[in-house]
């Protein structure tokens, strides 16, 4: 069963910071090296300063532990704050999708949610992680005593019904308010109602969580939990801190939640095999070659396949002034799928699909050539990623639709996971919202 609890989270004193947009960011593993420096500069008290530590010259201590040193300076200083009630932060982000006017709202909110290993419980992971990565963000939880980023994920409610008791019971004025650089415009309420709080977790308690993003976060607090129940031995109670995971919860019904299409673009590529790929793909689709100038309908193209339960994936190569569209021969390319043992739950998913036969068996590219970032790039803009073949940043591109929120529901029940960045969900949660402090002994109630 799934286990939430509101919590005393730590947030940025807003009569301290006046502006938030100069201390929030982006999650640690979207900002580029050069962003870094940006955040950086932006002020001292800049979250990045801890979540992406680094050391000047004469610096000697362990980048987190400097880390730590830091975010414990700003608490005694009170550039940060710990609530002193347990409260869930109820959430709304305003934002445009890319290359769309439209304002969405997305509504979730934060909580903490007893640790459960994948596959033993109610946590159901959609998305392979990387050991790299685990030991980095551990060794920063283990100096600060604290889970600096919310896990991003969804339940179902079709009803509404959590959401609505959290509107309902949200004090008046937002603790956080702020736009950020990309325009989007973020809103944290506190709900301190501890009736509202008994709902809410009555409400949750049957659901299964789907970890949209942050898998490494999640895997993370799963490791220090199981190094702290190893230390504490027979103490150990089960309701101690590190027993819990810093969650943003959204429910996948919500008309704000977006998962963005990853377009595969190469630096570089085999394109002297293209002629003979054409000639072999015909086989499982039906292709269509339309100019460059009439590229902006790969879009509408792909979104009306989409609809009619159609496999479909557009191809561009450096030098042509055309776009292939591939249109999927729906029972051959599930005969290829099964043939090669790729599981039911993976048939109509444009994103295996291009993986199993476009790359690996129409193109037969070497699997570390498909996982090097220095060669592969994932672009969520279509306009972006077809200017980029046309500029000549890319050798070649393939246009694929975004994986549906019912197809990451089917994948992680059955205990599968996807190929490496086979959702985007858009977008981000922020770092530095509300944390985490792991650091005491209370219980969980």
């Amino acid at each position: 069963m799934a286990i939430v609890s509101p919590f005393c989270g730590i947030r940025y004193n807003v009569e301290k910071i006046s502006r938030l947009h100069d201390v929030i960011t982006p999650p640690y593993d979207v900002i580029s090296p050069d962003e870094r420096e940006v955040l950086r500069a932006r002020s001292p008290y800049n979250f990045v300063h801890i979540d992406l530590p680094v050391l000047k010259p004469d610096e000697s201590v362990q980048p987190y532990q400097k880390a730590a040193e830091l975010f414990f300076e700003w608490l005694n200083k009170g550039v940060m704050i710990r609530d002193n009630v347990p409260c869930f932060y109820y959430y709304e982000l305003s934002f445009k999708k890319p290359s769309d006017s439209t304002t969405f709202i997305r509504r979730g909110f934060v909580a903490i949610l007893r640790i459960e290993e994948f596959g033993k419980g109610c946590v159901y992971p959609h998305e392979k992680t990387f050991s790299r990565v685990r030991a980095d963000r551990l060794q920063l939880m283990r100096a600060c005593k604290a889970q600096l980023s919310p896990v991003f994920a969804l339940y179902s409610d079709p009803k509404k019904n959590v959401i609505s008791e959290l509107t309902t019971a949200k004090e008046n004025s937002p603790v956080l308010h702020f736009t950020d650089d990309g325009d989007m415009e973020h809103k944290l309420w506190r709900v301190t109602d501890e009736q509202v709080h008994r709902r809410v977790v009555e409400m949750l308690r049957p659901k299964d969580i789907f970890v949209a993003d942050g898998h490494h976060r999640y895997e993370t607090a799963l490791a220090y939990r199981n190094e702290m129940r190893q230390k504490m031995g027979a103490r150990s109670t089960g309701n101690e801190p590190y027993e819990y995971c810093l969650m943003y919860l959204s429910p996948m019904e919500d008309p704000g939640l977006t998962i963005l299409p990853t377009h595969r673009m190469f630096t570089s590529f085999p394109t002297e095999r293209h002629k003979e790929f054409l000639t072999k793909a015909r086989e499982f689709f039906d292709i269509e070659a339309v100019s460059f100038e009439k590229a902006t309908e790969l879009e509408n193209y792909l979104c009306k396949c989409r609809n009619q339960g159609i496999i479909a994936i557009g191809h561009a190569i450096q030098g042509q002034d055309r776009v292939y569209l591939l249109r999927g021969k729906t029972n051959r390319v599930k005969q290829f799928m099964e043939s090669k043992g790729v599981r039911p739950q993976f048939h109509d998913i444009d994103v295996v699909i291009l993986d199993s036969l476009v790359f690996g068996e129409l193109y037969q590219l070497p699997e570390n050539m498909i996982n090097d970032e220095k060669v592969i790039t994932f672009v969520h803009d279509i306009h972006k990623a077809l200017d980029g073949i046309m500029n000549g940043r890319y050798e070649a591109g393939f246009f694929i639709n975004p994986t549906t929120i019912e197809q990451v529901r089917r994948v992680a029940l059955a205990g599968l996971t996807m190929p490496h960045k086979a959702t985007y969900f858009y977008p981000k949660v922020v770092s530095g919202l509300v944390l985490y402090d792991m650091s005491g002994n209370e219980s969980i109630a």
